[in-house]
């Protein structure tokens, strides 16, 4: 009996050392990636009514709105007017043009920010052959910290030490949680200029859209017993 105690005083003791190391996080190096948050929010390419060449970035803030500088969209009138006046690259990597309209100017220095809704398709089949709106994990959430760091078709880089390149207008300045405060305009004297913004900036134009159906719930509207599994004897 005295021997099966001290082995089970051993294990618990054991196991109270191995929480305490990763309480502290002791751990391998090749956990750092599994515990780490990824990045949230992501700039998509944006261009003119035209497709003009010139094309920028837009920060996504929600599922159907972008931000971008008012010198990406140089045509686009202000008061904003009716008509496709952007077009917006939805897909990861470039794919995927749907056609944008500029909502409303937010007043910034050196120039203002333009927040531009993208065509959303609803419906039960908009998952699967249109554009739903952009996820969760691609928006950015609005920070409130200094600017640190400007995300550009190239990653995230430090705000100061970044090289940026033209078309990099529009691209999201972050604070250091990763935050968007800013949009990047330009260079001035080799120091980056930003228009800032702020969460309050974006009430105005904040709406809910109703979640896109997952594909089984699609075969479930058109055959409701296909979802169901095999039955029983």
């Amino acid at each position: 009996m005295t021997t099966r105690r001290t082995a089970l005083g051993l294990a618990v003791a054991a196991s109270a050392a191995l929480l305490v190391t990763l309480g502290c996080q002791v751990l391998p190096p090749a956990w750092g990636p599994l515990l780490a948050a990824p990045p949230r929010g992501e700039a998509v390419t944006i261009t003119g009514p035209a497709g003009d060449s010139a094309a920028g970035r837009a920060a996504v803030v929600g599922a159907d709105l972008v931000l971008t500088v008012r010198h990406v969209l140089p045509a686009t009138g202000l008061p904003p007017q009716d008509g496709v006046e952007a077009w917006v690259f939805t897909g990861r990597g470039g794919g995927g043009r749907v056609p944008g309209r500029v909502v409303g100017a937010i007043p910034a220095r050196p120039e203002p920010v333009l927040v531009v809704r993208v065509d959303v398709d609803d419906g039960p089949f908009a998952a699967l052959v249109g554009f739903p709106g952009f996820s969760p994990d691609r928006r950015y959430v609005m920070g409130a910290g200094p600017p640190e760091q400007v995300e550009t078709a190239r990653g995230r880089a430090p705000l100061l030490r970044a090289r940026l390149r033209p078309g990099d207008s529009g691209s999201p300045v972050l604070d250091a949680s990763g935050g968007l405060v800013g949009l990047l305009c330009g260079v001035r004297d080799g120091v980056p200029a930003l228009a800032p913004i702020r969460g309050a900036d974006l009430r105005p134009y904040e709406r809910r859209l109703p979640p896109a159906p997952a594909p089984i719930d699609l075969i479930a509207r058109a055959w409701p017993g296909a979802a169901r599994g095999p039955r029983g004897p």
